[in-house]
C-alpha cells in the first residue's frame, strides 16, 4: 500500500546503477521500498537501501 510521505517527488541517486541510469525521482513510497522514475522514463521498484535520497 502506498504511503504519503515527504520523499515523493525528491530526486535520488541509485547505489546499484541499473542500465547506466544513476539518477531519478521518487514517485511512490511503500515503506521499505520506493518506485523511482529514471531519467530515461522507466520506473523501477527499489529498496530504500539502494537509493540516496536528496531533500
Amino acid at each position: 500500500m502506498e504511503e504519503l510521505t515527504e520523499i515523493i517527488g525528491c530526486f535520488c541517486s541509485l547505489l546499484c546503477n541499473p542500465e547506466d541510469c544513476s539518477t531519478g525521482r521518487i514517485v511512490c513510497d511503500y515503506g521499505r521500498d520506493v518506485v523511482v522514475e529514471l531519467a530515461n522514463g522507466n520506473n523501477i521498484l527499489l529498496s530504500r537501501d539502494e537509493v540516496l535520497i536528496y531533500d
